[in-house]
């Protein structure tokens, strides 16, 4: 009988030291998968903003240049009329 009870508590230790070996590892194993996920979402996350920003950027490049070609052809405009009221007819006439 004590040879059955000394079996039955060295199973119930392997057991308990099994069970603790199993926590510890799954317990290192997800920290490491959580890491490892947490630098992908940190690396998708970069990778997304430096593309909206680039983005933005060139769309605001875009929107100045045509800003910038509007301009330019309204200064353009506005020289050539003027030019056009100097070198009218009736001015010259009325000179």
């Amino acid at each position: 009988m004590l040879r059955w009870l000394k079996a039955l508590v060295l199973c119930m230790v392997l057991q308990i030291v099994a069970s603790l070996g199993a926590i510890a590892y799954l317990e290192v194993h997800s920290n490491d998968m959580a890491r490892e996920y947490s630098l992908l979402a940190e690396q998708n996350a970069r990778a997304f903003t430096t593309a909206s920003v680039l983005d933005m950027y060139n769309q605001i490049q875009r929107e100045m240049q045509y800003d910038r070609i509007q301009t330019t052809n309204e200064i353009k405009r506005a020289i050539e009329l003027n030019n056009a009221r100097h070198d009218s007819p009736i001015l010259q006439e009325r000179q």
